[in-house]
């Protein structure tokens, strides 16, 4: 679990799910007057959505060992790699040359499956299999996580007046996500919609039960809650 220091809230990584949730003591009245002037939602908001950039670098890695469920990947803190990112493990084929040049264009690639990062070393990381990964990698293939923009749902969770509330502070939310450059940001109305068909809490889903679900059936890698 991944934590900001915003009062505004916490934010946990499941796989393929980013959760924000009220951190512990938000809103707490204190007795003492504050060291200091309490960050605006704004601020806070850029927090977060700074956080959620930081669980998506660009990594492009090696898989140097494999031993059971764990799997060492040659990039660590230095690379900026953090519990929770998942990256996709690719194998390299053949080489690919130009007909006519002859010269080398690079290498095709077999994609083998998605990786989840447990514990993080300065220079290496452990990652195991995500859910659903038929093939695990061996070592010599590699992974990464792709420089693009990632596309990522907003999923609202909330209801009746409060719902009004969090609409308000997803739009600004997604502001900021979008001005990080790292996300193209969708809202996953529809989702919410499934979840109210399948009979499926939003406290249930945020720890996990039917978000593989949802991933297969809406085409989304990576939703927020």
């Amino acid at each position: 679990m991944v934590r900001t220091r915003s009062p505004l809230g916490a934010l946990a990584l499941g796989v393929g799910l980013l959760v924000l949730a009220a951190a512990p003591g938000a809103g707490a009245q204190s007795a003492a007057p504050p060291a200091r002037e309490a960050p605006s939602a704004s601020s806070s908001l850029r927090v977060i959505a700074e956080q959620v950039a930081r669980l998506f670098p660009v990594v492009q890695t090696d898989v140097i060992e494999v031993s059971g469920d764990r799997i060492t990947l040659a990039a660590g803190r230095q690379q900026g790699v953090v519990p929770g990112i998942e990256l996709i493990a690719y194998r390299e084929g053949r080489e690919l040359y130009h007909p006519t040049t002859k010269q080398l264009l690079g290498r095709t690639e077999e994609t083998v499956g998605r990786v989840v990062v447990t514990e993080v070393a300065d220079r290496y990381a452990v990652a195991t299999l995500a859910p659903g990964a038929k093939e695990a990698p061996r070592p010599g293939d590699k992974a990464r996580v792709a420089a693009g923009r990632v596309k990522l749902a907003i999923v609202p969770l909330a209801a009746g007046v409060r719902a009004r509330l969090v609409e308000a502070a997803t739009y600004d939310l997604v502001q900021e996500l979008e001005r990080t450059g790292r996300f193209q940001v969708v809202f996953g109305e529809q989702i919410s919609v499934w979840l109210a068909e399948q009979k499926i809490p939003a406290a249930e889903f945020v720890r996990g039960r039917g978000v593989r679900e949802a991933q297969d059936r809406f085409k989304l890698s990576h939703m927020l809650a």
